[in-house]
């Protein structure tokens, strides 16, 4: 596994940390015989942010260097989205529509047009022929709705995707397996069906 330290903002603002992604991604991908990786066989995943750089790269190298696998978790993939997990859960912890709003604003240059799908993958028009996607959302999430919306969508497009909600948990659970027992169950079947998704691409 490799885990991308990618330039942050607001020192680095978009799209750096996206393109920072890809060339590891890329990297990874011309590199795994060195390590004894299976050759050209590389998934991407990540949550929150990560989940949205995730999608970006499944869909922007579809047809060059196509991951086997999108794994993303409670994934932020619409910067304009008004949809009611977006008003119902705006005061949840830890994701508030004031952090959020913070964020966007540190990540996006000036006349950056965030309804652009490099920005919000879960508006690109076209999802025929992207990775197979395993989405895990979390049930009290401002994101709640994209990562549903979205899993829709790829299904609509022909793209094989699992989608599971974990009802109890609040966006960021990932960070925190031993807070409580709900969290760490997640994260050991996040693992399982990662494992299994992954198995037939060894």
């Amino acid at each position: 596994m490799l885990s991308v330290d990618y330039r942050l903002a607001p020192e680095h603002k978009y799209p750096i940390g996206l393109e920072d992604s890809i060339a590891a991604y890329n990297w990874t991908v011309d590199n795994a015989a060195r390590y004894g990786a299976p050759v050209g066989k590389a998934a991407v995943g990540g949550d929150s942010m990560g989940g949205l750089f995730a999608a970006v790269i499944a869909q922007e190298l579809r047809k060059t260097k196509p991951p086997v696998l999108q794994l993303l978790i409670y994934p932020g993939l619409d910067l304009v989205s008004e949809t009611p997990s977006m008003h119902d859960f705006a005061d949840a912890w830890p994701l508030t529509a004031e952090t959020v709003e913070f964020f966007v604003k540190q990540y996006l240059p000036d006349g950056a047009d965030p309804s652009d799908p490099r920005i919000s993958p879960g508006r690109a028009q076209d999802l025929r022929g992207v990775a197979p996607a395993l989405i895990f959302a979390a049930g009290f999430d401002m994101l709640l709705d994209q990562g549903a919306a979205y899993a829709e969508r790829l299904r609509e497009a022909g793209v094989k995707v699992s989608y599971a909600r974990f009802d109890a948990l609040p966006h960021g659970f990932v960070a925190f397996p031993s807070a409580a027992p709900a969290a760490e169950a997640a994260l050991r079947q996040i693992a399982r069906e990662t494992a299994a998704a992954l198995k037939g691409h060894r």
